[in-house]
């Protein structure tokens, strides 16, 4: 009896300082939802501030000037790399031509070697009769 008496206050102990009452929570979260509101309002004026902010600042006229002929120049540049691309391609393909004319050249002694070759032969033959 003596062991479920003290199994008995332990557990009553146990509960009732485990417990945490609902004026105790509101007490401690109070503080951290104020904290929360205040940060909320601040975030709004700042979001607020950012969305009136222009997306794009105004140049003067030196810095307009500058822009435009930055932007002639880059055209120019383009002009220019689209020009020197078209003329690779024209010496690329005049260099395959090239070197198809050189195999059919070299096509053509090999042939003409060999036919030397058969006459040489021929020759020889008509000579030893």
């Amino acid at each position: 009896m003596n062991k479920l008496s003290l199994l008995g206050i332990s557990l009553t102990l146990l509960l009732a300082s485990g417990c945490a009452t609902q004026g105790f929570v509101k007490k401690q979260t109070d503080p951290l939802a104020d904290r929360l509101t205040s940060l909320e309002y601040r975030l709004s004026g700042m979001e607020s501030k950012l969305n009136q902010m222009p997306t794009s600042l105004p140049l003067n006229p030196a810095d307009k000037a500058m822009l435009e002929r930055a932007g002639d120049m880059a055209q120019k540049a383009q002009g220019s790399a689209d020009t020197a691309e078209a003329a690779a391609k024209r010496a690329e393909a005049s260099a395959k031509d090239a070197d198809n004319s050189a195999k059919a050249a070299d096509n053509s002694a090999k042939d003409a070697q060999l036919s030397a070759q058969k006459s040489a032969k021929a020759f020889e033959l008509e000579q030893k009769k």
